[in-house]
């Protein structure tokens, strides 16, 4: 079974309302996904986790907030909706992150690719074979998912939107 990151725009009410009732984020992810226009989701396939560690450096660390991935937020209680729990991450986190990323362009992105690190790391997605130099198909699948989850983060930060983050 395959591993995806998802990223959703939501309210600052939904996240308290999340927050308070957890059991509720199966069937609001369920409805919210049927519903959010384009602009509102992405679906980061399998990229989540060579996006994470281009962006910190690490398999599961990093530093606040480009550690957003798989660190950042509040979990939504301990629901399971896949590989562990949805996490929120407020209004002013997004605002914050988007400053961050926003100082990081793609290219710049692009260059932290390192495949010994990242097989050394067992970065979920990246090949296993370090001598193996990134296919230009490959560069371009992880750094388009990239530019997708910063026009997100963009759209999230200019609209005053939460953002929740989960492996699926």
């Amino acid at each position: 079974m395959s591993m995806m990151g998802n990223f959703l725009l939501v309210s600052e009410s939904e996240i308290a309302a999340l927050l308070k009732a957890p059991a509720e984020i199966h069937a609001f992810l369920e409805q919210r996904l049927a519903e959010s226009p384009p602009n509102e989701y992405v679906d980061a396939d399998k990229a989540w986790h060579i996006l994470h560690f281009l962006l910190t450096g690490t398999a599961w660390e990093g530093e606040a907030p480009l550690n957003f991935i798989v660190r950042g937020g509040q979990e939504i209680g301990e629901e399971d909706v896949g590989y562990g729990p949805a996490r929120a991450l407020l209004p002013a986190a997004v605002v914050t992150l988007d400053a961050a990323l926003e100082a990081l362009p793609t290219a710049a992105l692009a260059e932290r690719y390192d495949p010994a690190q990242m097989a050394t790391l067992e970065i979920y997605g990246a090949s296993r074979h370090p001598q193996d130099v990134p296919s230009s198909e490959e560069v371009q699948w992880f750094t388009a998912t990239y530019e997708e989850v910063r026009a997100l983060v963009r759209e999230g930060a200019k609209t005053g939107r939460g953002l929740l983050v989960w492996v699926s």
